[in-house]
């Protein structure tokens, strides 16, 4: 159910309810109740009472009543239209915040399927998402294609700036099949340049069943939740449209056409990758935890651990050769802690690292099976 502006609604597991007075995102909206409070409240706990159908036709009734044309009437529904599409474009359209901690991914435009429930990935709606994760405005049409016929309808057409993301739309799971086949087209575009991109277009299909396994749902630095993410253009495979300069040829493809590619997450360890088979893992907790203010030392210390412990498993499924810890000088209690978690690993080798480099406080775990690659 997709709530407006002026609804009245009940809250689901409690009696009361108001009236919504703003969207805050796609899964919450702010009811305004009987005493004048506005309440967040997730819209899965609301049921609606009365659809507030004609809030904008009544703030221009008077025009639409009272002017004797037809071409005055239909300039005033266009205003109407207008204005509740650039507020829902506004409800749709947000900044990227990334998430540093996260799997990175390449400057580029990607297609995203995050699940509102992140606990439960099969019940609920899912958000599809295009990400702008570049410095360009882009344009973006897109299709789905109907497995049967072979049709495509057009689904939406906007424009994203730069680093931001787009709501494609809230769907049911029983709506995966209908979204898991379409094609994007995309336009570069920038205020002032002195070269232009080519227009491209990616394919995607994608066998619904994939979306089943929540393997497939991955912590991408685009967003908070995790999601199924697909590729459909990096910045470097962007195609200048006339690359002799300022002297214009177009060739006779104008355009670019490729296919969307699953995004899989770089290995864990990847991210402190220095050379090849060896990393340097810093776990002072500012460097590896978002939300340092939230923890106390006990959570601290559960964290730290527990982060050595995923670099470990991660470094030694992708065979590293070395990987120095960072553990810093304290009361020792961390690098025993660490030191008791590498007992339990067979064939590796630990000693103190060299303090010409990291001082007293760091350890370089050694995996003399794996050799460099």
């Amino acid at each position: 159910m997709k709530f407006k502006k002026g609804d009245r609604v009940s809250f689901l597991n409690e009696t009361g309810g108001g009236i919504i007075k703003k969207i805050l995102n796609s899964k919450t909206v702010a009811v305004e109740t009987a005493d004048g409070f506005e309440l967040p409240t997730l819209i899965t706990d609301l049921i609606l009472s009365e659809r507030n159908i004609v809030s904008k036709s009544e703030f221009y009734g008077d025009i639409l009543d009272d002017e004797k044309t037809k071409a005055k009437k239909a300039a005033a529904q266009q205003a109407i239209q207008a204005e509740e599409y650039e507020e829902e474009y506004s409800e749709r359209i947000n900044s990227i915040v990334k998430m540093k901690r996260r799997n990175p991914v390449p400057e580029g435009i990607y297609l995203g399927f995050a699940p509102q429930n992140q606990m439960l990935f099969l019940s609920g709606a899912i958000d599809v998402y295009v990400f702008n994760n570049t410095h360009y405005d882009v344009l973006i049409n897109l299709f789905l294609q109907d497995h049967e016929s072979g049709s495509f309808y057009g689904q939406d057409y906007d424009a994203i700036p730069a680093d931001s993301k787009l709501l494609l739309n809230s769907i049911e799971i029983s709506d995966i099949e209908r979204w898991s086949r379409g094609i994007m087209q995309m336009m570069v575009h920038t205020e002032k340049v002195d070269q232009l991109y080519k227009p491209m277009s990616a394919t995607f299909n994608v066998k619904p069943n994939r979306f089943t396994r929540e393997d497939n749902f991955k912590e991408y630095s685009l967003l908070e939740e995790k999601m199924f993410l697909f590729g459909l253009w990096e910045v470097e495979d962007f195609i200048l449209l006339h690359p002799e300069g300022r002297k214009l040829k177009i060739s006779g493809e104008d355009s670019v056409n490729g296919t969307a590619v699953h995004v899989k997450p770089k290995p864990f360890i990847a991210r402190h990758q220095t050379g090849p088979g060896e990393a340097v893992v810093d776990l002072h907790i500012e460097a590896i935890a978002e939300d340092v203010k939230t923890m106390d030392k006990g959570q601290m210390f559960g964290f730290q651990v527990g982060y050595f412990t995923k670099c470990m498993e991660s470094a030694f499924t992708n065979r590293f050769y070395k990987v120095t810890f960072i553990h810093g000088i304290g009361s020792g209690v961390l690098k025993n802690a660490l030191i008791q978690v590498l007992k339990d690993y067979d064939g590796i080798q630990y000693q103190d690292a060299p303090m010409s480099n990291f001082g007293m406080g760091a350890i370089d775990v050694r995996f003399p099976s794996h050799k460099l690659r």
